[in-house]
């Protein structure tokens, strides 16, 4: 082997290990070495992960948001070779500078994040962030609308079946998350309590008074006629308050099976939950303790019960970054009149905060 030395080229004898071989020619010192060619030999001299940054965000912090859009720049003097978000990958070319972005959804709770970088000499960066989503006080499930469902009254020579469909129906209305379900277990403890049968349930005064007891707001009760033919399921959806009844749907069925009986179920969820809708709207007058809203014909009906809040927006103290806004409950209402483009109604809370224009309403 010989080297570059001053000018001169020196010979380097390799070690003799009984064989002699061809030696090997390396020129340096004097001459510039391409990076590349010392790579190959020697191994990439960049030994360093890759710098992640991320825009507006800390390692963790709380929104009120249902969607956080992340964005940062990923840097490094080799190319980045790879870049993950939840191992889901998001580069789009290779380069020693990269700027990312990503829109992801939010369940309630904590929700991790880890972006994963990896350099062409296989340097590797990982970040991760926990982003806690808050749902504000007016729109969580603890604030809706709260049902109790009684035993259905049988009609007909009904099968094993039919019998269940009550527990189906209060699956299938906690599936939703839409209603406050009473639980089962709370509805057995108080008949218990008032040495009450479920068969007393068919009564609507008792069925009221049950559900008075367990404060549900709203009882769902009604029938199940089995025939020959097929099998139809009526059921009402009772003001504990009023004694009104606001609601009755139905569905039917030709075949009595229990698959069928539980698609009922979710059939007859689905048209209660269609009869109130989640809505939201804007206050658009208050006098004392009426408010008018702008939820008109085709959106809002008689007698709905409505959530009155006000918004507060939630900002970053140090990037000033709106995180989303939360609210605070100023009382409850109910629509004592629907027109064309507006709706009225009556402020039920005796103790209710003064409410002004713009604040806003979500249907209980």
């Amino acid at each position: 082997m010989r080297a570059r030395r001053g000018g001169r080229v020196a010979r380097l004898q390799p070690r003799r290990t009984g064989a002699i071989r061809n030696p090997l020619l390396l020129a340096c010192a004097d001459v510039v070495v391409n990076e590349g060619l010392m790579a190959g030999l020697f191994g990439s001299s960049d030994t360093r992960p890759p710098t992640i940054v991320l825009k507006g965000w800390t390692d963790s912090q709380t929104v009120y948001l249902e969607k956080v859009y992340l964005e940062g720049q990923v840097s490094d003097e080799s190319k980045i070779d790879s870049l993950t978000i939840n191992n889901i990958p998001i580069l789009r070319r290779k380069g020693q500078s990269i700027f990312f972005s990503y829109l992801a959804e939010l369940q309630e709770g904590e929700n991790t994040f880890i972006v994963e970088a990896r350099d062409e000499s296989g340097n590797l960066a990982s970040k991760r962030i926990s982003i806690i989503r808050l749902i504000p006080k007016a729109l969580q499930l603890a604030e809706r609308l709260s049902v109790a469902v009684n035993p259905f009254e049988q009609k007909g020579m009904l099968s094993q079946a039919s019998l269940s469909f009550q527990d189906n129906m209060i699956d299938a209305l906690v599936g939703q998350n839409r209603f406050r379900v009473v639980e089962r277990d709370k509805l057995d403890l108080i008949l218990q309590e008032q040495k009450l049968s479920r068969s007393d349930l068919i009564d609507k005064s008792t069925a009221l008074r049950l559900g008075r007891l367990l404060a549900a707001q709203t009882v769902i009760t009604g029938s199940i006629i089995e025939t020959r033919t097929g099998i139809e399921i009526i059921a009402r959806m009772i003001d504990t308050e009023t004694s009104e009844i606001i609601a009755t749907e139905d569905v039917y069925n030709e075949v009595k099976d229990l698959p069928a009986l539980i698609s009922l179920a979710e059939g007859m969820a689905i048209k209660f939950h269609r009869e109130f809708p989640l809505l939201g709207g804007l206050i658009i007058q208050s006098k004392g303790k009426q408010i008018f809203t702008d939820l008109g014909q085709g959106e809002i009906k008689l007698q709905r019960r409505l959530i009155v809040y006000r918004e507060y927006p939630i900002e970053h103290p140090v990037s000033g970054k709106i995180l989303g806004a939360d609210n605070e409950i100023l009382g409850r209402a109910q629509v004592t009149q629907v027109l064309p483009e507006m709706s009225k109604a009556q402020v039920l809370d005796p103790a209710a905060k003064a409410i002004r224009r713009l604040d806003k309403v979500i249907t209980e």
